[in-house]
C-alpha cells in the first residue's frame, strides 16, 4: 500500500468517525422521548392480560375486536404469521371484514375494520381506536424484540391491549408510570389446571393424543421414524418447516389424522393443539452457539399446551427421562423472572434515522448502524437489537454497485428481508437487491418439486420464494411475478406434506443418499470415509 493510499485510508476512517460522532448527538440525554417522540404517550389506555398460556389472554382482546363500531378500526400485532392467520379466520368467521397483512402476504379487504398482521408489519401511522400486541414477553428477544418496544411506544390507539407473561408487569408498570398512559392490569389463570406427572413417560408409553418435544430438526425426523414403528400415525413440526405445512399437520393432529405430534419448540405459540398430554424428549437446546440446559420459560411455555380449554379437564407434562423430568418440574413450580427497563431490544427507529441522514448525509449503512449501537449503549431504557445479521446484509449491500443511491430508509428496510447471508441465501439477495437498483423484472423461481425432491432442497427453495415475495410487496416492478411464485411455494408445500405422510427422511449432504433415523452425522459413512482419505492424500502431499 502506498503512502498516498495509506493517508486517504487514514483520511476517511477519521470522516466516518466523525459522521458517528455527529448522529450520535441526536439522542442527547439518551432518554426514550429523543427516540419515540409519539405525541400520543400519555393519551392512551393500556390494558395488560397477563397470564400463563391457556387462560384467556387473547379472547379478552378479540372481544375488544369484535366490539368495534362501523367508523372505528382496530389492529392485531401478532408473534407468527400463523397467529395472525388463525386470529383473522376468527374474526372473519364472526363476520368481521379483516385485513390480513405479513411480510410475505397481503389480503386485503377493502371494507375491513380490522388488521391482522405480523407485528413488524405495525403502520405507526395509522390511528386505531383498538391496538393488541401479543406476547409482549418477547420484547426480550436479541433479534425480534425492536419489534415489540417500537409497538409499545409507537402505536397510536386509544385502547391498547398488551398480551403476554406475568414476567413483563413491572416493565408495563414502569413505563405507563415515565409515558403518562393509564395502565389497568388483569392476572389470568389456567382455564385447566396443569400438572406434571408422578413419573416420566417413556417413549415406549406415549399414548394418543401427546406432543412429544425435541429440539432439533434430526430429532424430529429420527422420532418421527420410532413412533411410526411403534404403530402410531404422527404429525411432525419444526422451525424450518413452511408455516403453511406446519398448520396442516396441526390440523392433523387436532382432527385425530395423527396419534401423536412430534414437534420441535415451534409448537410454544401460534398453533392451536388440542393435546392432553406434553411430553419433552431432550435435555438441551442448541442456542446458536452450543447446547445448553432448556431455558424454564420455554420449558413452561411448551408445557402450557397440554390441557386445551374445552377439550380436557386437565393438561398434563412429563420429562421422558428422570433427568428431564426433574428440570421440567423444576421449572413448572417458578416463575419467570420479572423484565424492566434496561431490558427492551431497540432497533434504529425511523424518526431517529431520517434526522441522521438530514445530519450527515454521506453516511454509510454500516456507520448509521455503529452510530446506533453507540447511541444505545449506556442508556438506561434500552439495550440495542442484535444486528450482527443486519451488519453482514450492511457487508453485501454496500459491495453492490449502485446501491448508495438508495435512500438510507430503503436500505435499512431491504436489510430486514428474510434472507440469511450466512446460510447460503447470499446470491439470492445479492440478485434481487441488483433488480432493484437495475429497474429489471426478475422472474419468479421455480419450485423444483417433483418426485425426487428432497424435502431440504424444498424448504430451501420455499425460502427464495418467500424472499420473492417479501421484495414483491415493496417493490412490485422489480418483482412482478406474485401470482407465480405464490404457485410455486404452494407446490412446495403439497410436496413437503407428501414427504411427512410418506415418512420424513434425512439425506447425505454430499451425495444425497438417505441417512438412517438413528444417525447423528450430516453425510453417509461412504462419503465420510472418502472425505478422510482425501484429507491424508492432502497431508501427504503437503
Amino acid at each position: 500500500m502506498t503512502r498516498c493510499s495509506i493517508w486517504k485510508l487514514w483520511g476517511e476512517q477519521c470522516r466516518s468517525r466523525q459522521r458517528i460522532k455527529q448522529i450520535m448527538s441526536l439522542a442527547g440525554d439518551r432518554h426514550w422521548s429523543h427516540i419515540f417522540p409519539n405525541p400520543q404517550l400519555g393519551s392512551r389506555h393500556i390494558e395488560a392480560y397477563l397470564g400463563p398460556t391457556n387462560s384467556g389472554k387473547t379472547y379478552q382482546a378479540l372481544q375488544a375486536l369484535k366490539s368495534l363500531k362501523a367508523h372505528e378500526r382496530g389492529v392485531y400485532l401478532a408473534p407468527l404469521r400463523l397467529l395472525a392467520i388463525e386470529v383473522c379466520e376468527e374474526l372473519r368467521s364472526q363476520g368481521i371484514a379483516v385485513s390480513l397483512i405479513t411480510g410475505e402476504e397481503r389480503d386485503i379487504d377493502p371494507q375491513a375494520r380490522v388488521v391482522c398482521s405480523t407485528i413488524e408489519m405495525l403502520n405507526a401511522n395509522q390511528h386505531y381506536s383498538v391496538g393488541v400486541i401479543d406476547e409482549m414477553q418477547m420484547i426480550a428477544d436479541t433479534q425480534r424484540g425492536w419489534a415489540w418496544t417500537q409497538a409499545l411506544f409507537e402505536i397510536s390507539a386509544d385502547r391498547m391491549f398488551v398480551l403476554g407473561s406475568p414476567s413483563v408487569e413491572s416493565l408495563m408498570k414502569d413505563f405507563a408510570e415515565t409515558s403518562g398512559d393509564t395502565l389497568t392490569l388483569h392476572h389470568t389463570q389456567r382455564f385447566t389446571p396443569l400438572q406434571m406427572k408422578p413419573q416420566p413417560i417413556a417413549p415406549k408409553s406415549v399414548t394418543k393424543g401427546t406432543i412429544f418435544v425435541v429440539f432439533s430438526r434430526n430429532s424430529v425426523i429420527r422420532w418421527g421414524e420410532y413412533f411410526r414403528a411403534s404403530g402410531h400415525s404422527v404429525a411432525q413440526i419444526y422451525g424450518a418447516m413452511p408455516p403453511e405445512v406446519r398448520r396442516e399437520e396441526a390440523r392433523r393432529f387436532r382432527a385425530g389424522e395423527a396419534d401423536i405430534l412430534v414437534a420441535t419448540d415451534a409448537v410454544a405459540m401460534g398453533l392451536n393443539l388440542p393435546a392432553h398430554t406434553v411430553v419433552i424428549g431432550e435435555s438441551e437446546k442448541y442456542n446458536g452457539q452450543t447446547s445448553t440446559a432448556v431455558p424454564k420459560p420455554l420449558v413452561r411455555q411448551i408445557a402450557g399446551r397440554a390441557g386445551r380449554y374445552g377439550h380436557h379437564d386437565a393438561g398434563f407434562a412429563a420429562g421422558s427421562d428422570s433427568v428431564i423430568h426433574r428440570h421440567m418440574q423444576s421449572a413448572l413450580n417458578g416463575q419467570d423472572e420479572q423484565f424492566t427497563f434496561p431490558l427492551p431490544n431497540i432497533a434504529p427507529t425511523r424518526g431517529w434515522v431520517a434526522n441522521a441522514m438530514e445530519l450527515a448525509p454521506e453516511t454509510t449503512v454500516r456507520e448509521l448502524l455503529t452510530a446506533w449501537q453507540q447511541t444505545v449503549k449506556g442508556s438506561r431504557w434500552f439495550r440495542c437489537v442484535d444486528l450482527s445479521e443486519m451488519l453482514d446484509k450492511a457487508h453485501v449491500l454496500d459491495g453492490i454497485e449502485g446501491s448508495d443511491q438508495l435512500p438510507m430508509a430503503e436500505r435499512l428496510q431491504i436489510l430486514t428481508a428474510p434472507a440469511d447471508v450466512r446460510a447460503g441465501q447470499t446470491h439470492h439477495f445479492r440478485t434481487m437487491v441488483a433488480a432493484i437498483l437495475e429497474n429489471h423484472p426478475l422472474t419468479s423461481p421455480a419450485s423444483g418439486a417433483g418426485p425426487h425432491a428432497r424435502s431440504e432442497d424444498l424448504e430451501s427453495t420455499y425460502k427464495h420464494l418467500s424472499l420473492y415475495c417479501w421484495f414483491h410487496y415493496r417493490y412490485p416492478k422489480a418483482f412482478p411475478e406474485i401470482g407465480k411464485a405464490a404457485t410455486e411455494r404452494t407446490k412446495c408445500v403439497n410436496q413437503l406434506i407428501a414427504h411427512i405422510r410418506q415418512g420424513l427422511k434425512r439425506h447425505c449432504k454430499s451425495c444425497g443418499k438417505v441417512l438412517p433415523a438413528k444417525g447423528v452425522f450430516g453425510i453417509c459413512e461412504s462419503c465420510h470415509q472418502a472425505q478422510r482419505r482425501q484429507r491424508q492424500w492432502d497431508r501427504d502431499d503437503y
